[in-house]
């Protein structure tokens, strides 16, 4: 999925970039670049996620797609869990 963001052929759904925001605690605008990052206790744990995403930057194609899927997967059953509640 995000392949498909990176390349510019798709762009992030709404409802998935608040759904990153808030499990990093930050805002959309912090987590596309447009404002830099409050510090805070929950953004120190953001960081720490933020650092892992840039080292699976540097996985292989294949390998950053198979944990982006299950991210992707984990992100769903949260809101489809929230929905139901």
């Amino acid at each position: 999925m995000i392949a498909h963001y990176e390349s510019r052929e798709a762009m992030p759904l709404g409802h998935v970039l608040s759904s990153l925001a808030d499990g990093f605690g930050i805002t959309v605008d912090e987590l596309v670049g447009k404002r830099p990052i409050k510090s805070s206790s929950k953004t120190d744990s953001s960081r720490r996620i933020l650092r892992r995403l840039q080292q699976m930057e540097k996985l292989p194609m294949r390998e950053k797609r198979e944990v982006l899927s299950i991210i992707d997967t984990y992100l769903e059953r949260n809101r489809l869990l929230q929905r139901t509640g």
